[in-house]
């Protein structure tokens, strides 16, 4: 006889694809330089900063003309993301006698954030490779449909 007749528009197979997932582009040396320019240019604005980023950040804290409008920049960053520990030794960083002493303690505090961005990354990484498992997994366990 002739083929099975199939309804309008149904597909004989449908194959499972994995969740569209942002992928960072560029090499080492891109993601380097884009974390110097996000920590020059955005400072506390941003909060997944890398150690590169973090120490631009420190190191431009240290510049005498720029380290104040730094230190601006960074008490508005601050008052967005309501860090009130950050903010105040922001707000320190502008005094010119214990500017010194509030860089070296935002320092510390900015190595924190750090910190802390890193194990977000690491626990970013560790649920994109269990969510790419996982769709291995069920596409090599579906059965083809005929």
């Amino acid at each position: 006889m002739g083929r099975p007749a199939m309804q309008p528009y149904a597909q004989p197979y449908a194959q499972p694809y994995a969740p569209v997932m942002k992928q960072r582009r560029g090499g080492v040396i891109v993601r380097f330089f884009r974390d110097i320019f996000r920590g020059a240019l955005l400072g506390d604005f941003a909060l997944d900063l890398g150690i590169v980023g973090a120490l631009t950040q420190v190191a431009l804290a240290y510049t005498p003309v720029v380290g104040d409008i730094c230190a601006i920049r960074d008490m508005m960053g601050d008052i967005y993301h309501r860090d009130k520990l950050g903010f105040l030794l922001s707000a320190i960083a502008l005094i010119p006698v214990l500017g010194g002493i509030a860089k070296t303690v935002d320092v510390i505090h900015n190595t924190h954030r750090v910190g802390q961005a890193l194990v977000r990354s690491r626990n970013r990484h560790a649920q994109a490779r269990t969510q790419q498992a996982y769709m291995r997994q069920a596409y090599y366990q579906q059965p083809p449909m005929r």
